[in-house]
C-alpha cells in the first residue's frame, strides 16, 4: 500500500480515534466517576471568550471535512504535494503520540477537566504532566496538528496551524486570567513555577500578576 493510499484510509480514522479517545471516553470517565459534564456553563462569557471558542470548534470542523475530502480523492485541484515515504511515517509517530499524550493529560485532570472556562472552582491540578507545564492539553493539540501537516503538507494545513496555535494562545490566557481571579495565591505560586505550553518557558512572575490576583 503507498503513502497516499495508506493516508486515505488513516486520516479519516485518526479522526475517528482522537474523538473516541479525547472526547468521548474522558466524557463518559467524567460523568461515570463524578456526576457531571465536561462542557463549561458559564454563562458570563466575554465576546472574546466565545470568539475564541467558536473558531476552535469551526477548526475541529474544517479538519474533519478536510480528512473527509481527503479520503474521496477530492483535494487534487488544491495543489497538495504527495507525501514523502520518511516524512509520511514521522508525521504519524508525531500525530498518534500527541494524541495518546493529549489522553494521559486528560486523565491526569481528573474532575477538573473542562471543555472552556469553567464558572464553578474545580480543583487545582499541579501533579504528574502539570507539575512542569499548565496547558499540556494544548501543547498536544498543536503538535498532532504539526503531524497531520507533515502527513499532508499544503498550505492549507500550514494555515490550520497557525490559526489554532494563535487562538489556544489567547484561550490559555483567559483561562489563567480567570483563574488569577478566582483561585488567588495558589495559582499564582502554581503559575510562577510553571511553563504555559512547555516546562519553564512561560512562567509567571509574582510581581507581574494581576492587581486583582494580588488582593
Amino acid at each position: 500500500m503507498t503513502a497516499l493510499a495508506f493516508n486515505r484510509i488513516g486520516l479519516p480514522a485518526l479522526a475517528a480515534f482522537v474523538f473516541l479517545l479525547v472526547i468521548v471516553l474522558p466524557t463518559v470517565r467524567l460523568r461515570r466517576r463524578h456526576a457531571t459534564w465536561p462542557v463549561s456553563t458559564r454563562a458570563a462569557r466575554t465576546p472574546l471568550e466565545w470568539y475564541v471558542g467558536a473558531v476552535l470548534a469551526l477548526s475541529i470542523v474544517g479538519y474533519g471535512v478536510f480528512f473527509a475530502g481527503y479520503a474521496l480523492g477530492e483535494l487534487r485541484r488544491l495543489s497538495i504535494r504527495p507525501p514523502t515515504g520518511t516524512l509520511n511515517w514521522i508525521g504519524w509517530t508525531t500525530a498518534l503520540a500527541s494524541v495518546m499524550f493529549m489522553a494521559i493529560c486528560q486523565a491526569q485532570m481528573g474532575a477538573s477537566w473542562r471543555i472552556g472556562i469553567e464558572r464553578s472552582a474545580t480543583p487545582l491540578v499541579g501533579h504528574g504532566i502539570y507539575g512542569s507545564v499548565r496547558h499540556p492539553i494544548y501543547t498536544a493539540w498543536i503538535c498532532l496538528l504539526l503531524g497531520i501537516a507533515i502527513i499532508r503538507p499544503s498550505l492549507w494545513t500550514a494555515i490550520g496551524i497557525a490559526i489554532v496555535a494563535a487562538h489556544l494562545t489567547v484561550q490559555a490566557r483567559l483561562e489563567e486570567k480567570h483563574l488569577f481571579a478566582t483561585r488567588g495565591e495558589p495559582y499564582r505560586v502554581y503559575a510562577a513555577r510553571t511553563g504555559r505550553f512547555l516546562p519553564g518557558i512561560g512562567r509567571v512572575r509574582l510581581t507581574g500578576m494581576p492587581r486583582r490576583a494580588r488582593d
